[in-house]
């Protein structure tokens, strides 16, 4: 019975960026010392988020005051990621000379960031936060962004499905999604997929990502949080470690 009842949400979602102990065991020397060293580290996390903050307030400016067509060279966002603390790990990664779509599973706010440090994509993004505020529609200039209504009627899924086959006969890049749509721990297990994405008739290469913080007892995705929290706790930590598995 046990192995049929599947995940629970308890192991499904993150409740908290700092892992707190559950039970008597969980408190054990390994766990003692890295809370103490997250203690110790709390100034020097201060510290990195009053430097991080002005850093994207700069790159902030510079994307308002470009114009609507423009959008950042890839190699000036790869330079960027390890100082926002991104550092990425890719696993049997072998690039494609056709047009794939990526599918990944979702942890984290900040998924799409770690494909930039390897190939030039576009990505589907929930319309809603697309259209959320000014700042949002400005990601298009960063990586290709394609808005997609998550809970579509037959009118709006023949409008997205023509909209992405255009892009991906324009550009001739893959396209990365998260079918989840919701961030889970990437431990436990996935959610229940958006399906018609496969029936596009391209290739789809199945990536595992794996995310943590190391050494300090935090966890790097929160469910029901904001975007601002999120950046704020992205800026804390001292880094972030990610690793991309491709199955091809």
């Amino acid at each position: 019975r046990d192995l049929m009842a599947g995940p629970t949400l308890e192991s499904l979602f993150n409740a908290g960026h700092i892992i707190w102990p559950t039970q008597p065991s969980d408190i054990t020397l390994r766990y003692i010392v890295s809370f103490l060293a997250l203690l110790a580290y709390i100034p020097i996390g201060l510290y990195l988020i009053f430097l991080r903050s002005c850093m994207l307030i700069a790159l902030l400016f510079v994307i308002l005051i470009t114009p609507p067509s423009f959008t950042f060279p890839p190699f000036i966002m790869r330079l960027l990621l390890p100082l926002f603390g991104f550092f990425v790990t890719a696993k049997n990664y072998v690039p494609s000379t056709s047009t794939t779509i990526i599918a990944c599973n979702h942890c984290t706010t900040f998924d799409v960031f770690p494909f930039m440090k390897l190939f030039n994509f576009d990505v589907l993004i929930d319309k809603g936060f697309f259209e959320s505020s000014f700042l949002a529609t400005q990601f298009k200039k960063i990586v290709g962004a394609i808005p997609l209504i998550r809970k579509p009627n037959e009118k709006d899924r023949a409008t997205d499905r023509e909209a992405i086959l255009s892009q991906l006969s324009r550009d001739h890049r893959p396209l990365l999604f998260f079918p989840e749509g919701w961030d889970t721990s990437g431990k436990a297990g996935l959610l229940q997929y958006q399906k018609y994405l496969f029936s596009l008739g391209f290739k789809i290469v199945p990536v595992a990502l794996e995310v943590h913080v190391p050494v300090l007892p935090l966890v790097p995705g929160m469910l029901g949080t904001s975007v601002l929290k999120e950046v704020l706790w992205l800026f804390f930590y001292p880094c972030t470690m990610w690793t991309l598995t491709f199955h091809d």
